[in-house]
């Protein structure tokens, strides 16, 4: 690291959570990228239905914006989901296939 003057951006914050477990396997390492402002390194707080943690790495100012959630992914029904795009999936496929036999 002292040899290519690299930076480590991690703030400890636990990457990977399984039962009791909770680590900070996670490095980021950079070089040169402190010269477009501060750095900030956060974990990011969506379920990625993993037992490993989003990180997020600004760079430079933020732009104050405001964040409007589409989706509530801590009530999503994914089982559902994934029934009901099976389906509008398979009937699509069936569609293509019965146009292309029809095109020849």
């Amino acid at each position: 690291m002292d040899k290519h003057e690299l930076q480590i951006h991690n703030n400890g914050s636990a990457t990977y959570t399984s039962g009791d477990i909770a680590t900070a396997p996670d490095v980021i390492l950079s070089h040169g990228i402190t010269r477009y402002g501060n750095i900030t390194w956060s974990v990011i707080d969506d379920d990625l239905r993993s037992p490993h943690e989003g990180i997020l790495l600004e760079i430079g100012s933020s732009v104050s914006c405001v964040r409007k959630e589409l989706i509530d992914w801590r009530s999503f029904d994914r089982d559902a989901y994934k029934d009901l795009t099976g389906t509008v999936l398979t009937d699509l496929l069936e569609k293509w296939s019965i146009d292309k036999e029809k095109d020849g």
